[in-house]
């Protein structure tokens, strides 16, 4: 973002009298290494897709820190503003970020929260301990590592024409995929346990879930709607920072009808915060 923009953004929160953030894609761990096309469709045929931004999360992201920094940093510039923070997030690195108590809703869930498989009526969503972590971040581990391991070894088909030796390699590559996700399956099973009061085996509280129980952000969203019901005729700044098409309907739709329904409201769209834009809001 060059100066002027940065300027021009600096003003507007100043002016802002409420500032709504939605957070996209760019700040989550757990759709930074969604490189992989076949793993969806394997923890699909094993009932597991549960799993997905757990394993992704895990496979770690380039620029973790500096994605910190951003957050951090626009979190201090609207210190003392009248603010809501919500996020496709699914990593606890957007939450654990200072924001203002009780100003952040994150609907698609959590890795590191556990709830019924089955969303029984007396369960509920609570976080996993620490050690449940450690065991699921190394189970997560050892499944990349095979993965990885597999995908180095050499075929040993090179007189094959390249079709056959690419339909082959994808065929042992799911294969092996499928293998090491059941190994991690029943790692994940064996740490998470099972409901207490229906019996059913315990899966992460997150949207890929065969059934998501909303009940992990249901507060949250609470505080949500009615914060944003106060901010009807005022001036509302609206931030979408990192956001892609994914999920329209949870930033990019609402987002969009907010500013159509406020005429007081303004919306900007940002890839990302630069150090331009660091450096700015710095200075508020």
């Amino acid at each position: 973002m060059n100066a002027e923009k940065c300027m021009e953004l600096k003003n507007e929160i100043v002016d802002a009298e409420m500032i709504l953030i939605g957070l996209g894609e760019r700040y989550d761990q757990s759709a930074a290494s969604a490189e992989n096309e076949i793993l969806p469709y394997v923890l699909q045929e094993e009932k597991a897709t549960w799993l997905l931004p757990l394993i992704y999360a895990n496979r770690g992201s380039d620029d973790l820190d500096g994605k910190q920094r951003e957050m951090e940093t626009l979190a201090k510039a609207l210190k003392g503003k009248n603010y809501f923070v919500m996020s496709k997030t699914q990593t606890p690195m957007a939450e654990n970020v200072e924001w203002r108590e009780g100003r952040f809703v994150a609907p698609c869930g959590s890795i590191i929260k556990k709830q019924c498989g089955e969303v029984c009526e007396e369960s509920q969503v609570d976080f996993l301990s620490g050690e449940e972590i450690r065991i699921l971040e190394k189970a997560v581990k050892l499944f990349w590592i095979e993965i990885d391991k597999s995908e180095d070894s050499e075929s040993g088909e090179d007189a094959l024409p390249e079709e056959v030796r690419m339909a082959m390699k994808l065929i042992k590559k799911r294969e092996q995929m499928k293998q090491s996700a059941r190994k991690l399956i029943h790692a994940a099973k064996e740490c998470l346990g099972k409901c207490p009061h229906c019996g059913s085996e315990r899966v992460l509280n997150v949207l890929q879930g065969k059934k998501y129980d909303q009940r992990g952000y249901q507060k949250d969203w609470e505080r949500y709607t009615k914060w944003l019901a106060g901010s009807m005729n005022r001036k509302l700044l609206i931030l979408e920072i990192g956001n892609d098409e994914t999920l329209p309907e949870l930033i990019q739709k609402p987002f969009d009808k907010i500013r159509e329904l406020n005429r007081k409201s303004k919306l900007c769209k940002i890839d990302e915060i630069d150090e331009n834009l660091i450096e700015c809001l710095q200075k508020l």
